[in-house]
């Protein structure tokens, strides 16, 4: 239930930055957003993201905090908008997000 709750809050937040941008992103700079996000309210991660804040999270992902921070948010969109076709919870099958139509 609670990784159910942080992908929903991330999703929200994803959503946040895509709408204030009023453009197309592209995948960095969504991520990036998001750890701007974070910078801003370093209580999200403890919200968010405990695994790197909790005691062993410095002998798990090393001391830079802000590159994990960074990481996981690559990863967190990666699997937000690469989650199956059929799924009904995403940004693109929710219709807030789409992919590029460049070729």
């Amino acid at each position: 239930m609670q990784d159910h709750a942080r992908r929903i809050r991330l999703r929200h937040l994803m959503y946040q930055i895509i709408d204030k941008a009023g453009r197309p992103l592209a995948l960095f700079e969504l991520s990036d957003g998001l750890v701007d996000v974070f910078r801003n309210d370093p209580k999200l991660i403890d919200a968010l993201l405990p695994e790197l804040t909790d005691e062993y999270a410095a002998d798990t992902f090393g001391h830079d905090k802000w590159k994990n921070v960074s990481r996981t948010m690559r990863y967190m969109v990666l699997r937000e908008l690469t989650t199956g076709f059929r799924r009904t919870d995403s940004l693109e099958a929710m219709g807030l997000a789409r992919p590029s139509t460049k070729d």
